[in-house]
């Protein structure tokens, strides 16, 4: 099934002395004691002890978004102290997408000692939702490229736009962090949805998911938006890298491989740019292209493409799946065979800074 692109959006103005649009929503706790608080004076044969309740609610709620607010105030004050120079955010659909398609820009970040967060949309693979591996090849991924053998990983749950997301920062220095939605993902070419609607039903269908993790929370377009939104105004980057969000999907079978691309990453670089619109203070976005590369001459030297190689090497030690045989990657830069994609897309980078952010299509 081959999807045409429909229901254009308005284009984007790229004002940076616009102001900031709000976002944010009550926690799922405080939505869901609502819910119970409006049937509860349906049918509560006692006024007074509804209005216990009520004040008990409050109470509870006000301590709640008290620890949330103090919570996301520590961590900004020790993102402060710790990056005094740049903030790279990245913004991928997979785990491994930074590792094939962005880099070598996370890795010559790192090396420069700017800030890094990377966040990860949905979690595992299209028939396996666990996100253990993908998760612990990603830490691995960027010990490397930390260059600390062993690195250990400090984990929390920062509540932002109504959402809890799961958050990884290095022990050994605040500035590496990784995010976790836990979305479902989708197949490279198949459009359809497994046990949960995946991201293509969540943008073109306006439907709801739940993330695969513990929470269960749901999500619609509107809710990851708003959580992406508020993960770029909290962390507040100079720069803010995703996929590309122009290329039509799903993947077909045939040559060049540019006829389609991944629906998860096209997607979630379609919301990532939604998300920063009209941002003041985000100056440089830069969108990367991914799966039709391949048929792009190689442009990473032999250096560049065996760094980007060992960096996908410590993933896929953990997550076998990340490529066929960890043991034997190697850059393919011919790519002459459809085989060979993963390998291939090691020779190659082809990022796309977006002055104005172009118009979006359904």
């Amino acid at each position: 099934m081959w999807h045409s692109e429909k229901f254009a959006r308005s284009e984007f103005s790229w004002n940076p002395e616009g102001e900031p649009h709000a976002c944010g929503e009550p926690s799922s706790f405080i939505t869901g004691k609502l819910r119970f608080l409006r049937s509860y004076l349906r049918t509560s044969p006692s006024p007074r002890l509804f209005l216990r309740w009520l004040l008990l609610f409050l109470m509870l709620s006000a301590l709640l978004l008290s620890i949330a607010s103090a919570n996301e105030s520590a961590y900004r004050a020790e993102l402060d102290k710790a990056c005094v120079g740049s903030r790279v955010l990245s913004v991928v659909a997979h785990a491994d997408d930074d590792l094939y398609f962005i880099n070598p820009s996370i890795d010559e970040a790192i090396a420069r000692g700017a800030c890094v967060h990377t966040v990860v949309v949905t979690a595992g693979y299209v028939d396996d939702p666990n996100n253990d591996a993908r998760q612990r090849g990603l830490q691995a991924a960027y010990a490397l490229m930390l260059g600390e053998s062993g690195l250990q990983w400090r984990h929390s749950e920062r509540q932002l736009a109504g959402k809890i997301i799961e958050h990884w920062q290095a022990n050994s220095t605040p500035r590496i962090e990784l995010s976790f939605l836990e979305l479902p993902a989708g197949a490279h070419d198949d459009l359809r949805s497994r046990a949960r609607p995946n991201l293509y039903r969540v943008f073109a269908d306006d439907a709801a998911t739940e993330t695969t993790g513990t929470p269960m929370q749901r999500y619609n377009e509107s809710e990851l938006i708003a959580v992406l939104r508020a993960i770029i105004e909290s962390y507040d980057p100079e720069r803010l890298l995703t996929l590309q969000a122009t290329r039509a999907y799903p993947v077909r079978h045939s040559r060049p491989v540019g006829e389609g691309d991944h629906p998860d990453h096209v997607i979630v670089a379609k919301l990532t740019m939604l998300a920063a619109k009209d941002l003041p203070r985000l100056r440089h976005i830069i969108q990367h292209d991914d799966y039709p590369i391949q048929d792009r001459p190689a442009n990473l030297s032999a250096e560049q493409a065996a760094r980007k190689t060992a960096i996908l090497h410590a993933y896929c030690l953990q997550d076998r799946r990340g490529c066929a045989d960890p043991e034997r990657l190697t850059p393919d830069c011919d790519a002459r065979n459809d085989s060979h994609w993963g390998a291939a897309w090691l020779c190659r980078h082809y990022p796309s800074p977006v002055a104005r952010p172009a118009p979006i299509k359904r």
